[in-house]
């Protein structure tokens, strides 16, 4: 019906302007096509605009969403010990703690996993060692982890992490004398934990 009209407008407007003996103004073609026009420009900007509200509203329940998943505390203490009898316990100051989803650091678990069963029988063997200490400190930089801190004065942290079948909490120390530098833990994902990030490798032991 609006194309009806539209049309019965330009043909008045045409042969008004003929019947005074002379070709339609340029003014004239504009209010012919402006309406038309104009029904086309709001139809799009509708649209435009009911995609970007779809948008929003999809990015804020995704963000909700992610806000409200269940997470865990992991708290621990990266600790060593002083040299001497008796022993004394002390809290590594300035570790860079990693929890990583297991399942997404096969690479990584992989070098830890040949590490825990290397023995050091010679040379050769503590140079194989370091070489994957090295590899894995490298892969704990550089691979996407669920959270990283950093250790206090007293050697304490804490991962608040989201619920995952398994963790690995990789703490790299700053000790330029020790060659393996590194600790780290394997655990549940589905509860709060809290327990000690041994940076002595049992060196603190009885």
């Amino acid at each position: 019906m609006e194309s009806r009209r539209l049309t019965a407008r330009t043909c008045i407007l045409s042969n008004t302007s003929r019947h005074q003996g002379r070709e339609p103004s340029l003014m004239e073609g504009i209010m012919t096509v402006r309406p038309e026009s104009s029904l086309v420009h709001s139809k799009e900007v509708k649209t435009l605009i009911k995609s970007i509200a779809f948008f929003l509203a999809a990015f804020a329940a995704l963000t909700v969403s992610a806000a409200s998943a269940p997470k865990i505390t992991l708290s621990g203490k990266a600790q060593s010990c002083h040299p001497g009898t008796p022993i004394r316990l002390v809290g590594v100051r300035a570790v860079n703690i990693s929890a990583f989803q297991v399942s997404k650091v096969p690479l990584l678990m992989s070098k830890l996993k040949t590490m825990d069963t290397t023995t050091i029988v010679d040379g050769a063997s503590m140079m194989r060692l370091d070489t994957l200490s090295r590899a894995a400190d490298s892969l704990a930089n550089s691979s996407t982890a669920l959270l990283r801190v950093v250790s206090d004065l007293l050697g304490n942290f804490k991962l608040s992490i989201p619920v995952t079948d398994s963790v690995v909490v990789y703490g790299l120390g700053h000790d330029e004398d020790d060659p393996i530098n590194h600790a780290f833990k394997t655990m549940s994902g589905r509860a709060n934990t809290s327990f000690v990030l041994d940076m002595s490798h049992g060196g603190c032991g009885p």
